[in-house]
């Protein structure tokens, strides 16, 4: 928790996309379109693991996040039961990243989107 908020939100954003690669029925991160045109603009900081497919900014009150994710799912797995499990793993490894506890308050919103089936 030392060092700057961009690193602060960088880690964040590394530790939501390793832990929705953990997630049993993700098939991969996955930016939509407007993810893929950041990354043609040629702006960085992204993070080289899920660049555009998960998104990380303060929420409005004071040590809460607002994450996005944009991931595919693979075949045979329900995305309801994906986007459920991909919530709770963003949020245990944001908890952890973070130090905070309080998690179960709604310190941290988690959306996910489903942009394909691999």
């Amino acid at each position: 928790m030392n060092g700057r908020p961009a690193d602060l939100e960088t880690r964040v954003r590394d530790a939501a996309a390793a832990a929705v690669l953990t997630v049993p029925g993700v098939a991969f991160l996955r930016p939509g379109l407007s993810g893929l045109l950041r990354g043609r603009s040629g702006r960085t900081g992204q993070g080289a693991r899920g660049a555009g497919a998960v998104r990380v900014r303060r929420g409005g009150a004071p040590g809460s996040w607002e994450i996005g994710v944009e991931l595919a799912t693979l075949r045979g797995h329900r995305a309801l039961d994906v986007t459920r499990s991909v919530r709770s793993a963003v949020r245990r490894a944001v908890g952890e990243e973070t130090g905070s506890a309080d998690l179960a308050a709604g310190r941290v919103t988690v959306s996910v989107t489903v942009t394909g089936i691999a």
